[in-house]
């Protein structure tokens, strides 16, 4: 068998179930529930053509990367965004630092804030990023009173200095509500996308909110927190002071929720000085019933996204959009674990990692925009109404879920441009890890099947979930780049493979891998010094309806939900014929860049199967990354092993056996977690387990 036909033999094994399906949602879902009419061209603040567009990657050493306008020698630059955060310090702001490095830098360079006082509020050590010496972004703390200086320091040399007047438009006062260790994930409350200044919380448990101030007041600062649910009758629950001058800039207090009966508690926080008003905030708090612990697999739901929608010039509820569609929501549930993969309406039902910072999607099948007379973007994410777009389960059980997305590529009008479609076969395992298989339509034009997109909560910037450093790129022989926004620059040339990781949040990283290296890299940076954040954000989706393809220039518009795009890695298909074009990658969740380039090298780098009893062949299939056995005639057990390629573990691994109808039982050396599920005439085994050496394995009737 060649190469082609191992990695898309797993994924032609589901055709047979899922082919008619596919008509169905493509050519006649439509007709099951057309939706609400294709908005009219109401919105958007850009053509297509003057939006920025991505470049190719290029390596760090490229001469400004195509830049006239960076800092020259002996000068330091700071650009002062618009994004503020209560941080440790108080209120934070995000800044980009740049600058050339000095001929006679010292390697003990370092930066420092420092006000008019002398008082030194921030300093770390010089970040130098590259061959360009950019340095990279930082959240510095805001300070009332005569500007700061930045300078780039030799101990207690000044080298270079900047003004740092980063208190110009900033709040004077701003607040956080933190959530439990032990609040539910929002999706398993039933919420989807809730706003930035809201969080989940247990019913009944104390809300921590923590308030920051600039400081630097003609008198003491008095806020009131208020119950602010009922807005006819606000209460006040907590009471705050900071000193007219210094420290502390930050203040912990407990907001009790007991008595509350609604889903929401709203806070309003009114800041006063000397009797005037100075700031204020509101808040909410979604309160939930604890949910059960999410066991693994796939399930259905009804995820409500709490904000009203945009729709072109007006505003309407999510239940008058959706009720009574009969639509429901597709959710790959991972116990312990603070993400879930979501097939969510308000997306068109692309396949995104919800995590509580934000969302992260791999893209879909995209043509190129005004394609055959289309109207805008052609693409599945113009389906606001997933008049055409489906998401269904195929299988689940204990040892994998299976979950098919069906779409259609239409124009912002709802037009579906030369019935191109695809169909998607997500199947993930308990660890998280799985794969993502892509079935495409069409026959020629320009295409896209990948990019990196996260979605941002509505009143979230993509700089408050992602760092600078926004994407880790890994091989499995040891190559490293971590390329730093606004102005990324990297080079992959030469690498054997790549392992592409999204610094998303704090806790594990989204990450993919495809069978070959990228045959280019598009890098989407253009570099946005003088935008709203370092990366890009477009606000036309998803949730929002009736807005055109626009890029986000005014900071207002984060209070829509929004998404950013990062870097296209573009592959090319592992199949192609007259009548489709397939490709396959490795998605999943990794607690560190370690567990995803070993996830990658036995999923690049298979392990032979070894026939040791009852077994006809046996051969890694790395659509379903599982090993398939097909047992001989007549067998009623199976005795096989696996021998990993020498330095390649192999990392928890799957199992298929064909034409298995009875129960099934399992053994394994050394008593590794075991589960096992059904798909029709076929089971299913995973291990949990890092085995570096020979894995025997039987199963066997019981």
């Amino acid at each position: 068998m060649d190469r082609t036909d191992v990695r898309t033999r797993g994924l032609r094994g589901l055709r047979g179930v899922l082919g008619a399906l596919l008509a169905v949602a493509v050519r006649g879902g439509g007709q099951d529930n057309p939706g609400p009419a294709a908005p009219a061209y109401t919105y958007g603040n850009r053509p297509i053509d003057l939006l920025p567009k991505s470049h190719y990657a290029q390596p760090e050493s490229t001469p400004d990367l195509g830049e006239a306008d960076g800092p020259v020698q002996g000068e330091l630059r700071l650009h002062l965004k618009q994004a503020f955060r209560v941080g440790t310090a108080g209120i934070e702001r995000l800044c980009v630092i740049e600058a050339r490095q000095p001929a006679e830098l010292p390697g003990a360079a370092g930066l420092r804030l420092r006000l008019a006082d002398g008082t030194v509020p921030w300093e770390q050590p010089a970040d130098w990023m590259g061959a360009n010496r950019r340095l990279r972004a930082a959240w510095l703390p805001v300070r009332r009173g005569p500007p700061a200086t930045l300078g780039l320091t030799d101990g207690d040399r000044g080298l270079l200095q900047a003004p740092a007047p980063l208190a110009d438009d900033a709040p004077v006062v701003l607040a956080r509500l933190v959530a439990p260790a032990d609040a539910p994930l929002a999706v398993d409350a039933g919420y989807a996308l809730v706003p930035g200044d809201s969080v989940i919380m247990p019913r009944g448990a104390p809300a921590d909110l923590d308030v920051a101030s600039v400081g630097g007041f003609g008198g003491p600062l008095r806020i009131d927190v208020q119950d602010a649910t009922d807005a006819a009758a606000p209460r006040t629950v907590q009471q705050i002071e900071f000193g007219s001058g210094g420290p502390p800039y930050v203040r912990r207090i407990q907001v009790p929720t007991t008595g509350v009966r609604g889903p929401r508690l709203l806070l309003h926080l009114k800041a006063l000085c000397t009797g005037q008003v100075v700031a204020e905030q509101t808040l909410s708090l979604f309160l939930a019933d604890r949910p059960p612990e999410a066991s693994f697999g796939a399930r259905t739901a009804d995820l409500r996204y709490a904000e009203p929608v945009k729709d072109g010039d007006s505003e309407r509820p999510w239940d008058q959009l959706w009720g009574g569609s009969g639509l429901r929501d597709v959710v790959v549930s991972f116990p312990g674990k603070p993400y879930r993969l979501v097939l969510w309406r308000g997306t068109s039902y692309v396949p995104c990692w919800a995590l509580p910072e934000a969302w992260l999607c791999y893209e879909w099948l995209e043509a190129e925009p005004y394609f055959h007379g289309a109207v805008d973007c052609v693409e599945p994410i113009m389906d606001k109404a997933c008049r055409y777009s489906r998401a269904e389960i195929a299988y689940s059980s204990p040892a994998r879920a299976v979950v098919t997305w069906r779409y259609a590529l239409t124009d912002f009008a709802g037009k579906v441009i030369r019935d191109e479609h695809a169909e998607e076969v997500w199947t993930l395992y308990p660890d998280g890890v799985g794969t993502r298989s892509l079935r495409a339509f069409y026959q020629d034009g320009w295409h896209e099947t990948q990019e990196f997109i996260l979605i941002n909560r509505p009143g979230c910037r993509p700089s408050a979930a992602l760092d600078p450093q926004a994407l880790a790129l890994f091989s499995t022989r040891g190559d490293v780049e971590r390329p730093c926004w606004p102005r990324p620059g990297f080079s992959v040339e030469g690498w054997p493979d790549l392992v592409a990781m999204v610094n998303l949040g704090a806790g594990p990283k989204p990450f993919q891998v495809a069978p070959e290296p990228p045959s280019a890299i598009k890098v989407w940076a253009d570099p946005y010094l003088d935008k709203p954040d370092l990366f890009n954000s477009y606000p036309h989706w998803p949730v929002s309806r009736g807005m055109v393809t626009s890029w986000l220039t005014d900071a207002a518009q984060f209070s829509l939900p929004t998404h950013t795009n990062l870097v296209n890695l573009v592959d090319s298909p592992v199949a192609s014929s007259d009548e489709a074009k397939e490709w396959v990658w490795l998605v999943g969740m990794a607690e560190t860049p370690q567990d995803a380039v070993t996830a990658a090298a036995c999923w690049l780098k298979p392990a032979s199967v070894e026939a040791v009893a009852g077994v006809a062949e046996g051969a890694f299939d790395p659509t379903g990354r599982a090993y398939e056995i097909r047992p001989a005639q007549g067998s009623t057990a199976v005795h096989f092993a696996l021998l990993p390629q020498a330095g390649v573990p192999v990392l928890n691994p799957a199992f298929v056996v064909d034409a298995w109808t009875g129960p099934a039982h399992v053994e394994v050396p050394g008593d590794p977690e075991v589960q096992t599920g059904r798909e029709g005439d076929r089971l299913v085994i995973w291990l949990r387990g890092r085995f570096a050496q020979r894995l025997v394995v039987r199963v066997q009737a019981p």
